[in-house]
């Protein structure tokens, strides 16, 4: 048994089951929770320490392969705010889950959490479990255009952007909604609720659009109907349909397509990801993540080592190539001695399986 399946809370694990395959159901959504959530947990951490860097910068300090192992202090990797966001957001399903209101305002509260986090240092109590956890009141490099936008009386919307901003600080944070696909009614509704999400905190239609086709991707794997080049094969179909074919829809298809391109290619990873672009806006980022997961589809470390290794936003191409990989080949993605590192194992575990729970 896997180390994170010890640390996860019992009251999530141990759910009286009506019968076998129930209990045969929910043990493989918490694989797909638990596989995506520490994928990119890792990912996260492995680019944290180098998501300003140029990619010369991590050669001179790491060597010719760059960084390849998790960096440790005091024994811990740290995640920054893309696991934390991811984790809030998780919350925010589990808070709509239980009916306690609309998307939008559950997402309101549950981020209103986490921008708590980033002002105090000590639990405070308040709309979600997570804000309970004194691991998670930690300043890890968040976005300004999250922390804005949150601090704003006006709570983001699709049809009222309030910026214009397309930042992947929307798609780095929205893979619960994926795993939760059968409580948003199918691929369709996982989308959907991950472009609502990120128009919380970003405006433009390339804020939210790749968050709704990471959304797509992560709940094809959850609902268990395709593997992952059909998912995103699948994810290019959607948009498109779920909304409308406009400039924006087309550039971001454009982008997936190309990394689609390169990764069936002989191109190096280098190349290929300078190609792409450095992932600080949301097409880029998620093109950049789709690009590594199916290039390294089968070897999901050597794919955030590929995502973290540019001179771009590391640590976001980390954490979205990671959701992607352990979404689709589960817990056992990753290893154990990296999932001890991580500085909010238990968190993660015990989200992964509230997360269940709500998704089986």
């Amino acid at each position: 048994m896997r180390f994170v399946l010890y640390v996860r809370a019992d009251i999530c694990y141990n759910v009286i089951m009506n019968n076998e395959k129930e209990r045969i159901e929910y043990d493989r959504i918490y694989d797909v929770a638990a596989g995506c959530l520490i994928g990119g947990a890792v990912g996260d951490a492995l680019g944290y320490p180098v998501e300003f860097f140029s990619l010369d910068r991590i050669k001179a300090e790491y060597g010719e392969g760059g960084i390849t192992r998790l960096a440790l202090k005091d024994g811990n990797a740290l995640v920054s705010d893309d696991t934390q966001m991811t984790l809030f957001t998780a919350e925010a399903v589990l808070l709509y889950a239980d009916g306690r209101g609309a998307l939008e305002e559950c997402g309101a509260a549950a981020y209103d959490d986490w921008l708590v986090t980033q002002r105090v240092y000590a639990p405070v109590k308040g709309n979600t479990p997570l804000s309970l956890s004194p691991r998670m009141y930690a300043r890890r490099e968040p976005g300004n255009t999250c922390l804005s936008a949150l601090e704003s009386v006006v709570v983001g919307a699709l049809d009222k952007p309030i910026n214009d901003s397309k930042g992947c600080g929307g798609v780095m944070r929205v893979a619960p909604c994926g795993i939760a696909a059968k409580l948003f009614g199918g691929a369709d509704g996982a989308a959907t609720a991950g472009a609502k999400f990120a128009a919380i905190t970003h405006g433009h239609p390339l804020g939210w659009l790749p968050s709704a086709q990471l959304a797509y991707i992560v709940a094809c794997a959850a609902l268990g109907k395709s593997d992952l080049g059909a998912a995103i094969e699948a994810s290019r179909a959607a948009m498109p349909r779920l909304f409308g074919e406009g400039r924006h829809t087309l550039k971001l298809d454009a982008l997936i397509g190309m990394a689609c391109d390169l990764a069936s290619g002989n191109i190096s990873d280098e190349e290929a990801i300078a190609l792409l672009g450095r992932g600080w806006v949301g097409d880029e980022a998620l093109a950049i993540a789709v690009y590594c997961a199916l290039k390294h589809e089968r070897k999901p470390y050597d794919a955030l080592i590929a995502a973290v290794n540019h001179s771009g936003d590391s640590d976001s191409t980390g954490a979205i190539t990671g959701n992607i990989v352990g979404a689709f080949y589960g817990e056992d993605s990753w290893l154990d001695d990296d999932v001890r590192a991580l500085d909010v194992k238990e968190e993660i575990a015990d989200v992964a399986g509230r997360l269940a729970r709500v998704s089986a």
